[in-house]
């Protein structure tokens, strides 16, 4: 399950990112800079739900994590986590800021 968790984030940022870099791109009146720091006219953010696997332990879930480098993978590069919440009987709430490239 914290596999498909990790897999589906990252579905989420790339399909937010693909999502809103035309029309992004398309307002910006300059390309950002390649290291330009992330702003309203270059990122877009995205605000994922996890929902809680009460299947297995915590101890478990977090043993595989890892056992696959998800602490060394997360976040990708380019992403930045702005905020994350767990909410007890909804889900884990994370806010993801991605910077949107001028070339995509």
């Amino acid at each position: 399950m914290s596999q498909a968790k990790g897999s589906w984030m990252r579905m989420a940022v790339l399909a937010g990112a693909l999502a809103f870099s035309s029309g992004a791109a398309a307002q910006t009146t300059s390309p950002p800079a390649e290291n330009a720091a992330p702003t309203a006219d270059n990122a877009v953010m995205l605000t994922v739900f996890l929902k809680h696997d009460q299947s297995r332990p915590l101890s478990e879930l977090n043993a595989q994590l890892q056992r696959r480098g998800y602490y060394k993978a997360f976040p990708p590069e380019g992403v930045e986590v702005v905020s994350w919440h767990v909410m007890m009987g909804v889900a884990q709430v994370a806010t993801l800021r991605h910077r949107v490239l001028s070339d995509l």
